[in-house]
């Protein structure tokens, strides 16, 4: 497992803005606890920056500290690399609590809170980040595939990533050249037997990038999608039960991962605390 599989898999980072001492003390433990690194601040801009220029797992407001929330949540949704994180509301007034949840935000802790109801929030709160990563899970495979591209053999390629939307695939562009023209936007039909099963995979997707380096995306079309070309209608699909195959064998793989760094967590800390 690459190191950056690693990092995805168990790292997390999430940015606390709250200028309570005594519930930043209790929510941090609980943070190390859970094995999260945390960007704490009591300062809206240094918030702001944050959230600009780090990936963030998840974001913790204290909702009554903030003059411009509606400002803020817009930033975190405008934000490139923070759009998506789990968003947790620190709050005591019921009339917050609502506008809170109808600003999109997943989780509550009510003031004044115990350990307890921080420590519960905060472990759903991780439990819903490992979700939105099995979802993007991309598995490391190498395996070959039989590939169609414009009615023609596509020779020289090999997949090596999957997930629940499409395929990255290694190209050897000279071979590839010699069997059929494969560029950004090209239709493509592939048929592969997943790793550790006998399922084979049948569908076609629509090639989304490509680079020098030989390596290109390809994305899924699910079967109530169809694109047109000069030679007239085509559908392009994926069976459900083929789909349905490929994300529980994504999710087994990425719950594989968590398994075996959680252990490996565990132990580390062992060592650490007889040392």
């Amino acid at each position: 497992m690459s190191k950056f599989n690693q990092y995805r898999t168990f790292e997390m980072t999430a940015l606390v803005f709250c200028r309570d001492d005594a519930f930043l003390v209790t929510m941090n433990r609980v943070l190390r606890n859970l094995g999260l690194q945390t960007y704490a601040t009591a300062d809206v801009d240094s918030a702001l920056s944050l959230i600009k220029d780090k990936k963030l797992d998840a974001i913790v407001l204290d909702w009554d500290e903030v003059a411009n929330l509606a400002g803020l949540f817009e930033q975190i949704k405008g934000s490139r690399m923070n759009q998506d994180a789990v968003q947790v509301v620190i709050a005591h007034n019921l009339m917050d609590i609502r506008q809170a949840f109808s600003s999109g935000v997943q989780f509550l802790i009510h003031k004044p809170a115990s350990g307890t109801q921080i420590s519960g929030c905060l472990e759903a709160m991780r439990g819903a980040v490992l979700n939105h990563r099995r979802l993007g899970h991309r598995e490391s495979v190498r395996i070959s595939a039989d590939l169609t591209v414009n009615g023609s053999q596509l020779l020289g390629a090999m997949i090596v990533n999957i997930s629940n939307d499409g395929l990255g695939l290694m190209l050897d562009h000279r071979t590839c050249k010699a069997s059929a023209e494969l560029s950004a936007g090209s239709d493509i039909q592939f048929a592969f037997v997943l790793p550790e099963t006998q399922q084979l995979i049948i569908g076609s997707g629509l090639v989304k990038w490509i680079n020098r380096d030989g390596n290109a995306g390809v994305e899924f079309i699910n079967v109530a999608q169809r694109r047109e070309s000069n030679a007239g209608l085509q559908f392009q699909c994926m069976l459900d039960s083929h789909k349905e195959g490929i994300d529980l064998w994504v999710a087994e793989r990425f719950d594989r991962q968590v398994a075996r760094l959680r252990i490996r967590h565990e132990e580390d800390s062992l060592k650490k605390a007889r040392a």
